[in-house]
């Protein structure tokens, strides 16, 4: 496995590049399945996880060192695009101007930090994390958990406040998308998204993605709890 850290040595990424900036449970896994499907973005990953594709995406492109790693990813298409959550930006946080000099940025957010919370808890203890439209529905079992919850939550809003001091610190304007925006026209995102890169999309082209909603009943079930632990009432009073 390939050292990627805030000093690991990094030539330039000349290629034009877009960068999702992401916070978890935000829809990016579905955004990225669409993307994929218009060909210049070749497969929108997250490439620098390294509890995921960091593991065996080097050896599988036959990279000897982190510059050649980024440099094949880069080189499989068009643009080279990826999506990276605040935590797993570390290595590039100081120096995103000098590694990616020709890069556009799209922020990917959720309004309802509520129930972002609850998908991101409801996924870590289940480990269901996705679910393809041809799966079956897969068990979750998470129980209702407060205190886990509010973890999350503040996970989340330290990741947002991360990403905003970068952006602030590097002078940086990145195309704003919430998820429910995203999720009412996800046609008119992505014909956005595509105007960041450069290119030129019709909304009537833009294919659909091929992920589930997995916020279901017990989402709202649980906020409801939530907010009657945070005023000190019963759900339903």
């Amino acid at each position: 496995m390939i050292e990627l850290t805030p000093s690991t040595p990094l030539a330039p990424v000349e290629k034009r590049t877009l960068i999702i900036a992401m916070t978890e449970r935000s829809g990016s896994t579905n955004l990225c399945s669409v993307l994929a499907k218009l060909g210049p973005f070749g497969d929108p990953e997250e490439y620098f996880n390294p509890q995921g594709l960091m593991e065996t995406a080097p050896a599988d492109l036959g990279a000897t060192n982190a510059s050649d790693y980024l440099a094949k990813l880069a080189a499989r298409s068009d643009v080279f695009c990826f999506k990276v959550s605040v935590s797993h930006w570390a290595p590039f946080r100081n120096r995103a101007r000098s590694v990616f000099p020709n890069a556009r940025y799209v922020f990917l957010d959720r309004l309802d930090i509520e129930a972002q919370a609850i998908s991101l808890y409801r996924a870590k203890s289940s480990w269901v994390w996705h679910e393809r439209r041809d799966w079956a529905k897969q068990a979750d079992g998470s129980e209702f958990d407060a205190a886990a919850l509010d973890a999350c939550r503040e996970h989340l809003m330290k990741g947002k406040a991360k990403w905003a001091e970068f952006f602030f610190n590097n002078d940086i304007k990145p195309l704003h998308i919430q998820y429910e925006h995203m999720l009412a026209d996800m046609p008119k995102a992505v014909q956005m998204i595509c105007g960041e890169a450069g290119l030129l999309v019709f909304k009537g082209n833009v294919p659909g993605g091929e992920y589930k909603i997995l916020r279901d009943s017990i989402t709202d079930a649980w906020k409801d709890r939530l907010q009657a632990l945070r005023v000190g009432t019963s759900p339903g009073q």
